[in-house]
């Protein structure tokens, strides 16, 4: 006997299309769980087929993505004979397998003795009557330990060749059964032998609802039960017995209500700022008790191998993605809804990575040029940061990278055959090369990127000492202010410093050594100089600021809200991202304003920004407002709600500039024009 497994490819499988104009047109059924029809299987979806050892050139199985999901398959069984465990080679992908359809006359083998036993998410089993099984004797374990059967139509075997221990733990666990179809020759007991019959479940447990202890056929009242020892015996080939003569439909008799709950992953410090997951966007559902207290352990039981982001391949800018809520955190379960709820999993935020970045220019002047990577962070890209003019000393300068020894940049670039010889080159390198390759999800499609992980969080992955050569005695320039050749004009301003000390320099471009400015400190300047090609800004007699050193602000009170849908990602002066936002619909007070790339920002946090696009600016005030009748009520951007206001009197808190219109509001993103 041959065995084949045929691999998944485009080439591999012939299939049918249709030829419309020209343009070969292929169905796509299996994006649709209720395609039943093997002309319509999309090769693009094949993971696997075979022949089974059943005599074939052709696969009489085939495996399918669902929605193009390699975790959620459908199993096809064309028309084949001696069908049996044995021969069943696709039980490798036995967990990932929901559905199964039976295609043309499937003839079993003398036993299917557990040919689908253990397969944890088969949800149905689709037109079984297509299974021939009038020889065979043993149905033992089927079924068995299949959870997730939702609804199961056994009415068109023939079990009247069944040996006494065939029909043994047929439907052993079950226990996600809503119904069982049974016709006149099903054989579940013999009530004369023990342990022989077919493991039935007393209590089912769905996705929706609670069904316990007792089956009825559907339809009938509940009083009309049966326990389901009673409905095996009812289907026992005792002599004697009085065997129902019809295709009967049995359902569990309902005891209580389930809800269905999806992860949803929060800020632990503020659970309204959701990172990700709604009833639209999730990793999939499970069902709890309604009212049920459960732990966060048994939650992560429940959600297997999705608990956590990495577990989904989620990563999330500057929040752990590994352990999240503590295990013995409890919630109660809402009440059963036809909507799912969501189940808050709490993530922290964590320290970025800090990479050391020390620089002694060839005047012997030092400046610390460090800045940090925030973890999780799948679109960090390198930025440059500002080096002398000098030539980098690759022998004297020293890198350390993650827990290797110290060594110069010069072994460190032939170690690790780097061609750069900048410090941004270098740094740039250094970086990707300490960071971890991660597959994550972005917008449902995976990509592979290099970022620091928790683990990197509070550490220094890379630390570099870099030292330059000194400058030749002909470009060290001097104070004398007659070689200065830059243009100079009036220009008199407000500027501030970031978060660095910041360095100064004469009217030559020379730095002074005993002189800077402050981290965080304001200053004013009245002149403005460009000189070879760098424009200055003067702070004093003799000492000029780089205007790429700090930023021109404009002073003023102000209090801003962020938009109701937004998530107000903060920059500093510079136009960097931050790791921080400011989380939708709340209030802040600002100082300053800036403007970044043609847009004015507003200073909420020191030498922290938020965009105006993302903000509305208000006055606070306390007082009513008298509304007309059918008075218009419009959002946070101006836009007109749909919605209107009955004659009567409002309380008002703010009075908002929403592009240039004065708004009173008088409710959470309810506003109206104060004219």
């Amino acid at each position: 006997m041959k065995k084949t497994i045929y691999k998944t490819g485009r080439n591999l499988l012939l299939f049918s299309a249709l030829i419309v104009g020209g343009v070969i047109a292929v169905n796509h059924p299996l994006n649709v769980s209720a395609a039943d029809t093997a002309a319509e299987e999309n090769p693009d979806d094949l993971v696997a087929s075979g022949d089974n050892d059943w005599e074939s050139t052709d696969p009489v199985w085939s495996l399918y993505k669902i929605n193009g999901n390699s975790n959620n398959l459908i199993l096809h069984i064309k028309s084949c004979t001696k069908l049996s465990l044995n021969n069943a080679s696709w039980k490798s992908y036995s967990n990932n397998i929901s559905q199964i359809v039976f295609y043309g006359n499937v003839t079993a083998s003398d036993s299917v003795s557990g040919l689908f036993s253990g397969y944890t998410s088969l949800t149905s089993i689709r037109r079984m009557n297509n299974l021939d099984t009038s020889n065979t004797t043993n149905f033992s374990n089927m079924f068995s330990k299949d959870p997730s059967l939702h609804s199961l139509d056994i009415s068109g075997f023939d079990m009247s060749k069944t040996i006494v221990s065939g029909r043994s733990n047929m439907l052993a666990s079950d226990t996600g059964l809503e119904s069982l179809t049974l016709g006149p020759n099903n054989v579940l007991d013999t009530t004369n032998t023990t342990d022989s019959d077919a493991g039935l479940p007393d209590q089912i447990t769905t996705g929706e609802t609670i069904k316990g202890e007792h089956w009825k056929k559907e339809g009938s009242e509940d009083t009309e039960s049966k326990t389901a020892t009673e409905l095996m015996n009812l289907y026992s080939n005792s002599v004697g017995n009085s065997r129902p003569t019809n295709v009967e439909t049995w359902v569990p008799v309902q005891t209580g209500y389930r809800t269905s709950m999806y992860l949803q992953y929060v800020d632990a410090s503020d659970s309204t700022q959701i990172l990700y997951g709604s009833s639209s966007e999730n990793m999939g559902t499970k069902s709890f008790d309604e009212g049920a207290k459960v732990k966060n352990s048994d939650i992560a039981a429940a959600f297997p191998n999705s608990y956590t982001p990495e577990d989904n391949n989620l990563y999330f800018k500057g929040y752990q993605s590994g352990n999240t809520s503590s295990s013995s955190d409890v919630i109660t379960i809402p009440d059963h809804d036809t909507d799912p709820k969501a189940i808050p999993i709490k993530l922290k935020q964590l320290n970025p990575a800090k990479i050391s970045v020390n620089i002694t220019d060839g005047s012997s002047i030092k400046s610390d040029e460090s800045f940090t990577i925030p973890v999780n962070y799948t679109e960090y890209t390198y930025s440059d940061i500002k080096t002398p003019e000098q030539e980098l000393d690759l022998d004297n300068s020293k890198i350390t990278v993650g827990k290797a020894a110290e060594m110069s940049l010069s072994d460190y670039l032939v170690k690790n055959n780097i061609t750069s010889t900048n410090l941004n080159g270098i740094l740039s390198a250094a970086i990707n090369n300490s960071m971890t390759t991660k597959t994550t999800l972005v917008k449902n499609t995976s990509k592979t990127v290099k970022m620091y992980t928790d683990s990197d969080s509070d550490t220094t992955p890379v630390s570099i000492d870099a030292v330059y050569k000194k400058t030749d005695s002909g470009n060290s320039g001097n104070n004398n202010s007659s070689n200065n050749t830059g243009t100079i004009t009036d220009n008199k301003q407000v500027i501030a410093t970031g978060d660095k000390t910041v360095p100064l320099y004469d009217i030559n471009g020379k730095q002074l050594t005993d002189y800077a400015l402050a981290k965080n400190s304001d200053w004013r300047s009245d002149k403005k100089m460009v000189l070879d090609g760098v424009t200055y800004y003067r702070v004093s007699t003799d000492a000029w600021v780089k205007a790429d050193d700090v930023y021109s602000f404009e002073n003023g009170n102000s209090y801003v809200s962020v938009h109701h849908d937004k998530y107000a990602k903060l920059v500093n002066f510079k136009n960097v991202e931050s790791n921080r936002g400011l989380r939708s619909s709340s209030d802040w007070k600002s100082d300053r304003s800036i403007t970044l790339s043609g847009t004015k920002h507003y200073r909420v946090s020191t030498n922290e920004f938020v965009n105006s696009d993302s903000v509305y600016l208000y006055k606070p005030t306390s007082n009513n407002f008298n509304a007309m009748d059918s008075t218009t009520i419009y959002d946070d951007y101006g836009n007109d709600t749909g919605k209107t206001l009955n004659a009567g009197s409002y309380k008002i808190d703010r009075i908002a500039n929403i592009n240039g219109e004065y708004f009173y509001r008088v409710s959470t993103n309810q506003f109206v024009k104060v004219n």
